[in-house]
This record gives structure tokens, C-alpha cells and sequence, in this order.
């Protein structure tokens, strides 16, 4: 540290001008974490909230990034009280959430709300690094900031609609975490570090299994890194999740790929990934695949596989 300036305490600096230090604050270091259990840290320790709705308000205004209306925030978070109640409840959470962030953190205006800059915002540092991205450490320290999915066992039950956005923000990152994963395999095979790309394979399999362009890039790479055996337990398993949530055999081009491998013929070239295409022609996203996991693990198969043609033809997993 400069010897003009000293440290005093943790958020407080003396400055040295002329003949004595002089002290001054310096703004608090606050960060939100909204992968995983959600939390908010100042300096490093965890600031408690004691309602759940003034974290869920931190969330929707740091993800939106500007003013939102308060009448917008008061129907989001209390939608089945009456409107005064509500207005009440509203300006509770608010007062909770600005002493949390402290001073000159919060922008309350009549109208609207919105957070100033300067807290940090783990999802918002991932899709800086996603959409930015041109090096394989870029998008290894994006991967490395989604550790669990967003928000993760926190919900508002009185709350349908905050639980809606944030399942419509969780599925969106989780696509991008795929399309994340699906470039640093990639990657990483081309760069000939196979076993780095299997890592991130995997992971991208492990996040949604039923993608089977994603289990093909991971026999692939088994094949490719002379682990024919576990590219081989790669289709099996495969097969067996198939067969438990939708009832269907893998396709046609899951099964040649198989066949390449146990006939020693899987060492060609890493294909380029591009969203599945479903037996009934329709291009679906990562997080449309996700969905419809989840829809079949409550016990209603979704539409698109409902009707589908696919033959329960393929070879035995050996």
C-alpha cells in the first residue's frame, strides 16, 4: 500500500495530507450470490435478512439492472393481499432491504426502484464472461461461477409469479451454462487436452442427460481419449435414462456411434454441436429439454414425445 495511505479499519482508510493522516470511509464491499442458496455478504460475511421477500427484491432488481415501478414489485411479491395491506408489506421489505445494503445503496423513489451501482452479482459476472468470452480461461471461470442453479431451494409460496421469473431465469442460465460447457469441450479437444474436455462433457451430461447430442460428444470423447470401455458404459447409461424418463430407445444416430465404438471405429473427428432436433422435426433448446425432464419426473410425458415414432429398435447396451 502507498505510504501516503494507511489502513484504519476494515472500510475506513487514513489519507495522508500535509502533516497529519486524515480519515475517511470508503464504501462497503457488497456481493450477491444467486447460484446456489442465495446470500448476501458484506466484506466477506453474510448480512441476514429477516424476510425471505427482501432478498427475493434484491434478486429481480439486481438481475433487471434498472428502476422497476413499485406498483410491478408490490403485485410480484404480494399478490393476494388487498392493495393497501400490500403497499404496507411492500414498504416493510423495502426499509428491510435498504438497511441491509446499507447507505446510498438503495434508489427508493416515489415511482420506482432501483439498486445504484456498485454491488457485485455473481450472475451478472457470468453472462459478462459468457458473452464475452474469446479465451478457454474466460469461459472456465464462467463455468466455475455456476455452482448450483439459480436460486436454488428458495421460493416465495405465496408468490406464483416471482416463482415463474425465476424459473424462467433459471432455465436461461442453465442454457447457457450448456452452451458454455459444450465450447470448452470443444476446446479442449482441439487443443488435444482430452481429459479437460471429458470434464466438461460430463458436466454438461450431468446437467441435462436426456440431450443426447451431449452423450454422443462424450462417447466420443472417451473414444477419442482410448476409454472405449466407458464410452461403451456411456450408451448404457444412456439408454437406461431414455428408457426410465421417456420410454424411448436412443436415436439412430446415438446407436451408429455406439456401433462405431464396439466395432473400433470411433476415433474420427469431434462434430460440432448444435441443438436436438426431435423425431417430429422440432428444433428444441437445451432448456426445453430440461423442461420436459422435469414435466416427465412428475409423471406427465411432454407433448413432444408423446406422439413419437421412434422404434424401440436399438441394439442391446452390452
Amino acid at each position: 500500500m502507498d505510504d501516503h495511505i494507511r489502513r484504519a479499519s476494515i472500510n475506513r482508510y487514513e489519507v495522508h495530507y500535509g502533516a497529519v493522516f486524515v480519515t475517511i470511509a470508503v464504501m462497503d464491499e457488497l456481493r450477491l450470490f444467486l447460484f446456489g442458496s442465495p446470500r448476501l455478504l458484506r466484506n466477506g460475511s453474510l448480512v441476514e435478512m429477516d424476510t425471505r421477500k427482501a432478498l427475493a427484491l434484491a434478486a429481480v432488481l439486481a438481475i433487471s439492472g434498472q428502476e422497476i415501478r413499485r406498483e410491478t414489485l408490490t403485485v410480484l411479491l404480494y399478490p393476494e393481499a388487498d392493495p393497501e395491506s400490500a403497499r404496507a408489506a411492500f414498504r416493510r421489505t423495502l426499509s428491510t432491504l435498504n438497511h441491509a445494503l446499507g447507505p446510498g445503496r438503495l434508489a427508493a423513489r416515489r415511482e420506482a426502484v432501483g439498486l445504484v451501482a456498485g454491488l457485485w452479482v455473481d450472475v451478472l459476472a457470468f453472462r459478462s464472461l459468457v458473452t464475452g468470452a474469446t479465451s478457454l480461461s474466460a469461459l472456465e471461470e464462467a463455468a466455475g461461477l455456476y455452482h448450483d442453479d439459480f436460486m436454488s431451494g428458495f421460493s416465495l409460496r405465496d408468490s406464483p409469479a416471482f416463482d415463474d421469473w425465476q424459473y424462467q431465469q433459471s432455465e436461461d442460465l442453465r442454457r447457457r451454462l450448456l452452451g458454455v460447457l459444450d465450447r470448452l469441450a470443444g476446446l479442449c479437444a482441439q487443443a488435444g487436452d482430452v481429459g479437460r474436455a471429458i470434464r466438461h462433457a460430463a458436466r454438461r451430461v450431468e446437467l441435462d442427460p436426456l440431450l443426447e447430442e451431449g452423450q454422443r460428444q462424450l462417447m466420443l470423447l472417451y473414444a477419442q481419449a482410448g476409454q472405449r470401455s466407458a464410452a461403451l458404459r456411456q450408451y448404457r447409461e444412456c439408454v437406461r435414462v431414455l428408457e426410465k424418463e421417456l420410454g424411448v430407445a436412443p436415436l439412430e444416430e446415438t446407436t451408429a456411434l455406439y456401433q462405431e465404438i464396439l466395432n473400433g471405429r470411433g476415433e474420427r473427428t469431434l462434430p460440432r454441436l448444435s441443438p436436438i432436433t426431435s423425431p417430429a422435426g422440432e428444433r428444441l433448446s437445451a432448456a426445453g429439454c430440461s423442461s420436459a425432464w422435469r414435466q416427465t419426473r412428475g409423471g406427465e410425458k411432454p407433448a413432444w414425445r408423446k406422439n413419437s415414432s421412434r422404434k424401440r429398435s436399438g441394439p442391446p447396451a452390452r
